[in-house]
């Protein structure tokens, strides 16, 4: 058995559907990497309860949330 993590987005969806980590270091890497795609725009734009919301990139990590998945041996 191995513990696996990764990082939903603010809307509950995992950053990236085929990929965990080893660890929660690697997880929030790989998050850095994933935020690059919204500088440009200099935000990360959704939707609460019908409203648009600009999330700044530098708070988007407290919007983000660490998740373990365990994994058993085949």
């Amino acid at each position: 058995m191995e513990t696996r993590y990764y990082i939903l987005t603010p809307e509950g969806f995992p950053i990236d559907e085929e990929i965990d980590h080893e660890t929660p270091n690697q997880a929030w890497n790989e998050f850095e990497d994933w935020k690059k795609k919204f500088e440009r725009q200099g935000y990360y734009s959704t939707v609460s309860r019908g409203e648009r919301i600009k999330i700044p990139l530098n708070k988007l990590k407290d919007c983000c949330e660490l998740r373990t998945r365990t994994r058993f041996p085949d």
